[in-house]
């Protein structure tokens, strides 16, 4: 075998496809493909997000009912669903500390949220780390944030960021 070719198959074989493992919690077996699996992945998946969005609704109440702490992480949180808390979170003046780590947010979600975070008096401190927000969203979130005289804490570790750091994020933490 040469070391350089290692992972090339066999001259007129194909590596076959991987196949997904199933959802957690879940006893369909990885290696049969069928359309009952197909209907089965896609009822989990739903449940998933309903779970999350009563997660998620249930403490965005908290902050309506004037807590000054949000905490939204692992929750699967994505863009879409981000778009979502930052509309419900618009008159959360209250609030000093959000968290929004070990989630799915990217770059549509980071601009959504920041927007709003942005407007809020007496934010802290965020955390969004362990998301997917890569440089474009951490420079989106940063520039929104750029105006905020009292947030003292910012955490975007884990987040693809690099190698290059965000000139907007490097502002902000300067």
């Amino acid at each position: 075998v040469d070391p350089e070719n290692q992972f090339e198959p066999p001259e007129g074989e194909e590596i076959p496809a991987l196949i997904p493992p199933p959802p957690m919690g879940s006893t369909i077996s990885p290696w049969v493909l069928d359309e009952d699996i197909s209907k089965e992945r896609t009822s989990t998946e739903q449940n998933l997000l309903r779970t999350r969005d009563k997660k998620v609704n249930s403490a965005l109440e908290t902050i309506e009912s004037g807590e000054a702490e949000l905490i939204l992480s692992h929750l699967n949180i994505d863009d879409a669903a981000a778009i979502k808390c930052a509309e419900k979170l618009q008159t959360s003046f209250g609030m000093k500390k959000f968290n929004i780590s070990l989630n799915l947010v990217g770059l549509e979600g980071a601009r959504a949220l920041g927007i709003v975070l942005a407007k809020l008096p007496k934010l802290e401190s965020l955390s969004f780390s362990h998301n997917y927000l890569g440089n474009e969203g951490a420079a989106a979130l940063a520039h929104c944030l750029r105006a905020s005289t009292v947030l003292t804490e910012l955490d975007l570790s884990h987040n693809g960021i690099g190698p290059e750091v965000p000139v907007e994020v490097l502002q902000l933490t300067a």
